[in-house]
Parts: C-alpha cells; sequence; structure tokens
C-alpha cells in the first residue's frame, strides 16, 4: 500500500490541499466557496481554467474547509506514477504541486462571472 500524504494551505483567499492518490500520484485542489460563479460546477464547463493536465476533479472532499473542490492529478502520460511500476515518466515532487495548485487558486480566485 503507498502511504498518502497529505498537506492543507491557504492561497489567494481559498483553501488548498495536496494529497497522493492510491497510485502514489501527487493530486491538487482548491476549494470553491459558496458565492463563487463556479461552485458546484462540473471540470468539464471549466476549460479555461488550466492546471497540470487539465481539471480531473470537481465534487466534495473529506476537508471540512470547503463544500466543493476543483483539481487535477499528477498521473498523465508522461508522469511518473509510483504504483504502476513503470520506466520513466517525470516526477512531479510536492514542490510542483504547490506550485500548481497556487496557479490554480489564483485562476479561480480571478473568475467574476460563470462564463468567465
Amino acid at each position: 500500500m503507498i502511504a498518502r500524504p497529505r498537506l492543507a494551505w491557504s492561497e489567494h483567499g481559498l483553501p488548498c490541499l495536496a494529497w497522493r492518490n492510491d497510485l502514489g500520484a501527487w493530486c491538487g485542489y482548491v476549494g470553491v466557496p459558496p458565492a463563487h460563479p463556479i461552485h458546484r460546477r462540473s471540470y468539464h464547463e471549466l476549460d479555461h481554467i488550466d492546471a497540470h493536465g487539465g481539471l480531473t476533479f470537481s465534487g466534495s472532499l473529506p476537508d471540512k474547509r470547503a463544500d466543493w473542490w476543483v483539481g487535477f492529478d499528477c498521473a498523465h502520460a508522461g508522469d511518473y506514477v509510483p504504483a504502476l511500476s513503470q520506466v520513466g515518466g517525470e516526477v512531479r515532487s510536492l514542490d510542483y504541486v504547490r506550485a500548481e495548485v497556487g496557479r490554480l487558486a489564483a485562476q479561480v480566485a480571478a473568475v467574476t462571472d460563470v462564463d468567465a
């Protein structure tokens, strides 16, 4: 079983999370407050928001700082995924994920219209 480290912090006034999924790949999330235009929106509708490999998640998480989260994972082609016993792929560090989550938080914070 792969250890699942987790880190929580805030950026741009929004709650942020990073943790490893069951494959050992880092994932990053930003909490979306209820009054925000993208609250409860599917990540499929948010193609104008950029994150590593594109957004791959929207929904609830077991962190009570927000009831809606958007996020991404680092288990895409070209990423090293620990549980896959693969050769090659770029290792995505926690520092990398924190920076990507910060970029994601800045984009979410900047949204003022549901179509923006």
